[in-house]
Formats: C-alpha cells, sequence, structure tokens
C-alpha cells in the first residue's frame, strides 16, 4: 500500500484489465467461429462450446468488476 499513488487504479484498469478483456474478447470470437464451423467435428465443436460459455462468463465478471470497483476507485485516485 506504501506504494500506492493516486493513478495506480487507473493503470491497473487500462494497462492490465481493459487488455485482457480485449484478448479474451478475441479468443471468445475465435470459439465462436469454431462452433459455428461446419469443417469442425461435433467432438471439438462441444469442446469449444464450453470453453465459450466459460469464457463468457469471465468477461462478464470482469465487465462487473470494473464497473463495480475498479472504475469507481481511479475516479476517486485514491
Amino acid at each position: 500500500m506504501h506504494r500506492y499513488k493516486p493513478d495506480t487504479v487507473s493503470v491497473i484498469l487500462n494497462d492490465y484489465l481493459r487488455e485482457y478483456q480485449n484478448k479474451l474478447n478475441s479468443h471468445r470470437e475465435q470459439l465462436n467461429r469454431t462452433t459455428i464451423s461446419e469443417s469442425v467435428p461435433d467432438r471439438d465443436k462441444r469442446k469449444a462450446q464450453k470453453e465459450l460459455d466459460l469464457t463468457i462468463k469471465i468477461i462478464k465478471d470482469l465487465e462487473d468488476y470494473e464497473k463495480n470497483i475498479l472504475y469507481p476507485l481511479a475516479t476517486e485516485k485514491i
């Protein structure tokens, strides 16, 4: 805590969380294409669908975390 600066939470939000969310969204799009593709075997489609469901849940949790916790802290510049 002694190394925190007023912009530390903003750095976490912008440099780490949003970058991770962008990577997850790209991964979600790739999995979505896999589940739709006709050339992919059914077994791989089911596996991709499970991973897609988990990825969507993680993205939702991160959005809630950003909205309810990190963003309000970043605007307060604690």
